[in-house]
């Protein structure tokens, strides 16, 4: 159970981590792709719209095929999605605001895999004193913040490519995606996994 916690911990973190790349360089954003602030309410409130609604949906889907299944294939298209997102000028898409707004909408979907699928990979270990496990675990999100501004504000301060704001703190959610195959499952979930063919990922 310790290393279903720890690995969990850290990769429901990465989605936070990934998500300073974007908050933290709006006005990078605002001076070289011309982002005005209406468009950036439009990009929040979207990418929030589309979180929530695949909150029920990951759920459903992590008990269909499995959690660490949904967790893993979530995390791959959220990396995807991150990169062509801070590589838009090079794809030349930064002007696009309606391409921008599909994958702030991607981005929300794909980042709502990671909370439904890790707690109940999670839970499932403690069935006992829940209540002490999740408070300590629930602290991941503050972790991630954190970890994620500062990276991504020692990178401005270097003054690096905008794209590296997003690219870097995707390799951080790459290098934890490694792990959610080493996760191992209580019983009682590895037997649903297996019975659903959720079993393909570890």
């Amino acid at each position: 159970g310790k290393i279903a916690f720890v690995i969990t911990f850290f990769t429901f973190a990465s989605f936070h981590v990934v998500r300073k790349g974007y908050s933290t360089s709006k006005v990078r954003l605002e001076e070289e792709w011309g982002i005005s602030n209406t468009m950036f309410g439009n990009f929040d409130t979207m990418f929030l719209i589309c979180y929530a609604t695949g909150l029920i949906w990951s759920g459903r889907l992590a008990d269909y095929f499995g959690a660490k299944v949904v967790l893993f294939y979530g995390m791959a298209l959220s990396i995807v999605v991150e990169i062509l997102f801070g590589c838009a000028a090079y794809l030349h898409i930064e002007h696009y605001s309606g391409v921008l707004l599909a994958l702030r909408a991607m981005k929300g979907f794909t980042n709502s895999t990671g909370w439904p699928c890790a707690v109940k990979i999670v839970s499932d270990w403690f069935p006992k004193g829940r209540g002490s496990a999740f408070g300590i675990w629930c602290a991941n999100p503050m972790i991630g913040n954190l970890i994620g501004a500062t990276l991504v504000s020692t990178l401005l301060q270097f003054n690096l490519p905008t794209s590296l704001l997003f690219i870097i703190p995707a390799s951080f959610m790459g290098l934890m995606l490694l792990l959610v195959p080493l996760i191992p499952l209580a019983k009682n979930q590895g037997g649903d996994d297996s019975a659903q063919g959720g079993g393909g990922v570890g």
